[in-house]
């Protein structure tokens, strides 16, 4: 029986590469996921990592059978971008926040066209089905480029309008927001600047992307290579969300949500932090800005304010991850009930009963543990998609929402009343705990399935082809049929006039 299962899975088993934009460390995390995911299933995966940011070191901690990693030579601008130099400032991401991203995107897609050792790793093996971390066109050009039967695509963070836009899917301003582009769409005022967003995304920043890219191409494959070709073949896009977590929008069958997909099972926690937990009386509140803030940014009011309130609550135990500043030893060691430390096994103690509490920035990985745990949120949005990922805990009833530009002693206070003696909050937790751990399917279950469906009938996109993505501007809204109304009205009030 093991002889022809073996010989069975030695016959199904695909050969998979994956495309990785290294963005961030949360990006390497959740392609681990999918990686293990599909080695657990029997099949040969192989990584090719394209270093955007130079802070995320490494190849991650998969079980890929081979890695291929490449970058720029002398680093790149990543770590000097607004969201990182000014983490808790008052700063706007501006209607063309993007462009300095998508340089360093083109600088790096040149260098990807021009190494040999690249092009070489993708030679090695007849890959059944390639797999790319979205951000831009460039690695799904490029594994199109090199005849791979089925080319799909991962996104660490929710849908993207660069996905949404490109295959056709209607994003109605009315409706719907972009990522990164916050706006309140109750009002007016916010309506009308959602309608600016898209139609920048759609008419300017998108086209122009296609455009720079496409030439990048056109160096090395000639002017018949076409871009929006290659995109019209994507057969499926994996999204880091969850249908039970996000707050609906019009979707299609192409995109898959896995939201949840890395996160690991609790371990026991240590002695120390067992410790801590049992002498509270009345429970645990976890405090983490994850990995990308260090102690150093946190403004020093924001901080004498967080502490002035912990003392408040002198049956509470907060747990805070952070690095205390020369001049503050004297603030922390009065917090009696304040015990602050380097590093903390976020999961385990998020799954710890003892912990009451969650007050974070809100990164997505950080969303998925603190929802599948069941504890409600204060979170204090940063940058990227933690002001969309706040917005979706808000509207489901887990999460108070403060302005990282007003940590006063007040608005805290506030906030932490709220999840520890609102009732409404830890049940609307657990309730959204129960869904998701009680879906009918997992999401490592969607993604081995959907990957395996694809890589055996490449095509998908043929059969998933919406037809808004080959309209004009005045055919996608309707407005040849509006203009032709107007002139028949206007002929007949002539010929009523005549």
């Amino acid at each position: 029986f093991v002889f022809f299962m073996t010989i069975w899975s030695s016959i199904t088993a695909m050969n998979v590469v994956f495309y990785i934009n290294a963005i961030g460390k949360s990006h390497l995390d959740f392609s681990d996921s999918l990686v293990d995911s599909l080695k657990e299933k029997g099949h040969t995966v192989d990584v090719i990592i394209a270093r955007m940011n130079d802070q995320v070191t490494g190849h991650g901690k998969s079980k890929a059978d081979r890695f291929y990693v490449f970058g720029f030579k002398n680093g790149s601008d990543w770590n000097k971008m607004h969201h990182l130099t000014n983490i808790f400032g008052d700063v706007r991401f501006p209607i063309n926040g993007f462009r300095p991203y998508y340089d360093i995107g083109n600088s790096l897609c040149e260098i990807a066209l021009t190494d040999q050792k690249l092009h070489e790793f993708l030679t090695y093996r007849k890959y059944d089905i390639g797999i790319v971390g979205t951000f831009d066109f460039c690695g799904v050009s490029i594994l199109k480029s090199f005849g791979i039967p089925s080319v799909n695509t991962i996104n660490a963070v929710p849908i993207m309008p660069i996905e949404t836009v490109t295959i056709g899917l209607p994003n109605a301003p009315s409706q719907v927001v972009p990522l990164f582009q916050p706006a309140d769409i109750t009002t007016l005022y916010g309506k009308f600047w959602n309608v600016i967003n898209w139609a920048y995304l759609h008419f300017i920043q998108i086209p122009e992307i296609k455009a720079t890219q496409e030439q990048i191409f056109r160096k090395r494959f000639g002017k018949k290579f076409s871009i929006d070709r290659a995109l019209s073949k994507i057969d499926l896009s994996f999204i880091n969300s969850n249908e039970i977590m996000e707050k609906p929008r019009p979707l299609h069958h192409r995109f898959q949500l896995i939201g949840g997909i890395n996160l690991r099972s609790p371990k026991p926690l240590n002695e120390n932090l067992e410790s801590i937990l049992s002498k509270s009386r009345n429970g645990t509140i976890l405090f983490s800005f994850g990995t990308q803030v260090a102690g150093d940014v946190y403004p020093r009011y924001a901080v004498k304010n967080f502490v002035k309130v912990f003392k408040k609550f002198p049956g509470y135990t907060f747990l805070w991850k952070y690095e205390i500043k020369h001049g503050e030893e004297r603030m922390f060691e009065e917090a009696k009930n304040v015990v602050v430390m380097d590093w903390l096994p976020q999961t385990d103690l998020l799954n710890d009963a003892r912990v009451v509490g969650f007050i974070s920035h809100l990164g997505l990985n950080s969303f998925n543990e603190v929802s599948y745990a069941g504890k409600p949120i204060i979170s204090i949005p940063l940058f990227a998609d933690q002001p969309h990922n706040t917005d979706n805990g808000v509207h489901r009833g887990t999460t108070v929402r403060l302005d990282k530009t007003q940590l006063t002693e007040e608005s805290i206070e506030k906030a932490l009343r709220a999840i520890l003696f609102d009732s409404s909050y830890r049940r609307n937790a657990k309730m959204l705990q129960k869904m998701l751990n009680e879906k009918p399917e997992t999401p490592k279950e969607r993604f081995t399935k959907w990957v395996e469906f694809a890589a055996a009938n490449p095509g998908l996109h043929k059969v998933f082809k919406l037809p808004g993505v080959e309209m004009g501007m005045l055919e996608y809204f309707c407005i040849d049929a509006i203009l032709y109304v107007m002139a028949l009205f206007l002929v007949y009030s002539l010929l009523m006039f005549i």
